[in-house]
């Protein structure tokens, strides 16, 4: 439906304090809803345009993806990728399980990523644990735990770099003496063999799981503990640390 053209007495009449008298009334409220309607059609066309364009884009993006030089790629030259992808995102701010941050965002950008990370355990062979915003046991098992296992898991037969920091602030004492050595005890239980870096940023009170003189370490070479103890570590076997960093 085309749009009248504008009347030149209409304009005029705007820029007068000129009002229509009864009879003229009509035809001025027909004229008014006969723009009502147009400009009813002309939004229905927009709204039906709108989503012809939206499918449209939808379409390209999806084809775009498709030719995809990435595509293309062979799984080893993905995996070789993914690799610096979790050396560059390295960082203390947030757990190594955190989903904004690689190896676990890789696999949140599509099926065929998520194969390949899990495929490749060198990508999981560093575990960085911060422990902050818990508030008690069961959210930190929740949270740290239960991920921690998966981690090792997916990290195969890989040495492994094992750091923890915790905000004593954010926990109580004796709860986060209870996660820590409850992570510690896992990694221990599991991969001692495959420690190669150890990496303890804590309060005092906890790590009551290094006070044991019958633990051992065969891959440890390196270990770090960030706290004010004076307490005493006994590692019964570690024969190939070569720094120690208290």
């Amino acid at each position: 439906m085309q749009i009248p053209a504008k009347s030149p007495s209409m304009l005029q009449l705007l820029r007068t304090g000129y009002s229509p008298m009864a009879e003229e009334e009509l035809h001025y409220k027909a004229l008014r809803d006969t723009y009502a309607r147009q400009w009813a059609d002309i939004d229905a066309e927009i709204n039906r345009l709108n989503k012809k364009k939206q499918k449209a884009v939808l379409a390209f993006s999806r084809t775009s993806t498709i030719l995809s030089p990435i595509r293309r790629l062979p799984m080893e030259a993905l995996q070789h990728i993914f690799h610096f992808c979790v050396l560059f995102d390295m960082t203390d701010e947030l757990s190594c399980y955190d989903s904004r941050r690689a190896p676990l965002l890789l696999g949140h950008v599509c099926a065929w990523w998520r194969v390949v990370s899990l495929a490749t355990p060198e990508l999981w062979k560093i575990i960085n644990i911060l422990i902050q915003r818990s508030k008690t046991v069961q959210y930190s098992h929740r949270y740290h735990i239960i991920p921690l296992t998966t981690v090792l898991r997916r990290s195969g037969t890989y040495p492994l770099t094992f750091k923890i920091t915790s905000l004593s602030s954010t926990i109580g004492i004796k709860s986060l003496t209870e996660v820590v050595d409850l992570l510690l005890h896992i990694v221990i239980s599991h991969a001692s063999i495959r420690l190669r870096h150890l990496h303890l940023n804590v309060p005092h009170s906890t790590c009551n799981m290094l006070h044991q003189p019958q633990l051992k370490f065969p891959a440890l070479e390196t270990f770090t503990l960030r706290t004010a103890s004076d307490r005493q570590f006994n590692f019964g076997y570690t024969p190939r640390l070569r720094k120690l960093t208290i």
